[in-house]
């Protein structure tokens, strides 16, 4: 099986910075929540997050939370506590 994979950047702040795709981030420091939009059916989307972009180190962010409302979904990060985090969107199609 070929994948191909596009890569959808935001980078977010404890607040909202929009690159590309609309996303933000807002919340209480311990659950942050994440939205971006817009879904595509049959596309796989991975979010990711690194404490630090110097080095990066990106990883699945795992035992998140997510809704959806319309073509925006929303994944709430239950470990967002780092003064600073950002996450990335990895989107794959068939």
């Amino acid at each position: 099986m070929h994948l191909r994979f596009l890569f959808l950047a935001c980078c977010l702040i404890q607040t909202a910075v929009h690159a590309g795709p609309r996303t933000s981030a807002s919340g209480p420091a311990a659950q942050r929540p994440v939205s971006f939009a817009p879904i595509v059916a049959g596309r796989r989307y991975v979010v990711q997050f690194a404490n630090s972009l110097s080095p990066a180190n990106w990883q699945p962010l795992t035992g998140a939370s997510q809704s959806e409302n319309g073509d925006t979904r929303t994944v709430t990060d239950p470990n967002g506590t780092a003064p600073r985090r950002f996450y990335r969107v990895l989107v794959t199609t068939p």
